[in-house]
């Protein structure tokens, strides 16, 4: 009786970064179908998919490249890219740790690089339905890529679709500024859905140079609502609210990217990216007693068109010897139309009112400059980066007001390898977070009965992260990471009450956050 022997990753340390190796044959034991089963089975690394809603292409980075780069998309996360790429494409994985110089990936220590075959074509599809307890319709869903190459080229086609339901209950207690009990709430929120995207992943290299192209549609669809039973404390009689809503989604996306050697120790590549989104969304409130059909007492309709334009340009340079210096600048204008309408009953009909900052239109242009130096220092990996950020926020309709902002953001990553399986990590960092063009205009909360107003005077959270881990390899398996974090936060966002039922988005003033993985 023989013992299968199974395929075990390959270590390489170099200038205090450490790369595992991970051969397709590591994941047969887990059946992968896709690049993201696999990526889900690498010991001790979570999948960080990033943050696509923030404006900007560098902010959004997750902890994935392929073939050494990101994609060129912001819509897409790691998640949905590697879910379009066949696992019998894949040709290995490297997890580096540690110094990531090269990879433009600015707060993160660890990162996954899936190095695809590109060489034949291959495809991964799956089906099925559900079911959503207590109900018992059935949800269709589906998704197919399909990716080939040849020679130098290789290009990746996505679809997915679904129907879906969305049930959740829950209880809510209300308090009062004294802290005793002023309602009791059981919700049932019930929404049935649609969701279909569809995508492309092109690449090619002629001679020195890369060229890549990434187009997305999706297009997203709901309707339903929440079902509030109410239950005052005081002498007033019970009964139920009903907020209705109906979403509609369309996005669109274009993405291209160039890279190539420029001259003697020069490498630069240059993204251009355009994306936007068609939002409508309509809401009702009904009110009435328990178990009675009741009144529609207020609609809403919103719509709003946001609109993204990036330009980005990356330098890579390498002729300082022990070092890797890299520069990145990046443009971007984005924009926001929007349109909000809101009628209430009054003597028996439903009367459209005025609400202020109703109709509005925000733009902003944005400009990101960073330089970071990677290098090694004794038995220390230090990656250090200094960024720069400006930006002006105009708003025009409703509220009009004009404002800019200037940040410095550095960065420090510094990592100790004592041995070849294990490492110390530690970081520290400034993050500025970003404006949501969505406080900057008005909208309602239905549930509370309350006018959500926009406010063109918010500030953006600025955070500073101190965080440190420890990681340890055993020599035949198992990977083990301990990380303590405290970070230090300004400005941090939240709802202010007004007078009466309203509510804007403001600054309540600083926080700390700590704590271990």
């Amino acid at each position: 009786m023989s013992t299968a022997v199974l395929a075990q990753p390959e270590q390489s340390c170099i200038d205090g970064a450490c790369t595992l190796s991970y051969p397709a044959e590591f994941f047969t034991r887990y059946a992968p179908v896709t690049a993201l089963d696999m990526v889900n089975n690498l010991p001790g690394f979570a999948l960080d998919d990033g943050d696509n809603d923030t404006r900007g292409f560098g902010g959004a980075a997750g902890n994935i490249v392929v073939n050494g780069a990101r994609v060129s998309a912001k819509s897409d996360t790691p998640s949905d890219i590697l879910g379009r790429i066949p696992a019998t494409d894949v040709a290995r994985i490297d997890v580096i740790r540690g110094q990531v110089a090269g990879f433009d990936l600015r707060g993160q220590n660890v990162i996954a690089n899936i190095i695809r075959s590109g060489n034949s074509a291959s495809g991964a599809w799956s089906a099925g339905a559900r079911t959503f307890q207590p109900d018992d319709n059935v949800y269709p869903f589906g998704e197919l890529s399909y990716s080939t190459g040849v020679g130098a080229s290789q290009v990746t086609l996505g679809l997915q679709g679904r129907q879906f339901q969305s049930l959740v209950a829950r209880r809510e207690r209300v308090l009062g500024p004294d802290i005793l009990p002023l309602e009791q709430r059981f919700e049932l929120s019930d929404e049935d859905g649609e969701d279909y995207s569809a995508t492309v992943n092109a690449s090619t290299q002629r001679g020195a140079t890369r060229y890549s192209v990434n187009l997305g549609k999706s297009y997203f669809i709901s309707e339903g609502g929440e079902t509030s039973r109410r239950y005052p404390t005081d002498a007033q009689p019970p009964f139920i609210l009903f907020q209705g809503d109906s979403d509609r989604f369309i996005r669109d996306e274009f993405g291209f990217d160039v890279e190539r050697a420029l001259f003697s120790d020069w490498r630069g590549k240059v993204i251009a990216l355009y994306r936007d989104e068609d939002i409508t969304r309509l809401g009702s409130l009904v009110r009435g007693p328990l178990d009675q059909v009741g009144t529609t007492e207020v609609t809403t309709r919103g719509k709003s068109l946001s609109e993204e334009l990036i330009g980005r340009l990356e330098l890579d340079y390498t002729g300082f010897s022990g070092h890797a210096l890299e520069i990145n600048f990046e443009a971007s204008n984005n924009s926001l139309d929007s349109e909000f309408g809101f009628s209430s009953l009054q003597n028996g009909e439903l009367v459209p009112q005025a609400v202020p900052g109703a109709n509005t239109t925000v733009e902003e242009e944005r400009y990101d400059l960073l330089v970071s130096d990677s290098f090694q220092l004794g038995t220390l990996s230090i990656d250090a980066s200094l960024s720069a950020e400006t930006s002006t926020v105009t708003q025009v309709g409703g509220f009009s007001e004009d404002r800019s902002f200037f940040f410095w953001k550095p960065s420090l990553n510094v990592s100790y390898s004592p041995d070849s399986n294990s490492q110390w990590r530690f970081r520290a960092l400034r993050e500025v977070g970003q404006l949501d063009f969505e406080d900057f205009v008005s909208g309602a909360d239905l549930g509370d009965g309350e006018l959500a107003l926009g406010n063109p005077n918010l500030s953006p959270e600025t955070t500073m992260t101190l965080d440190m881990s420890y990681e340890i390899r055993g020599d035949d398996f198992g990977i083990g990471t301990v990380t303590l974090f405290h970070d230090w936060i300004d400005d941090v966002n939240d709802l202010l009450p007004l007078s009466g039922v309203l509510e804007v988005p403001g600054n309540i003033g600083s926080a700390t956050r700590a704590g271990i993985s």
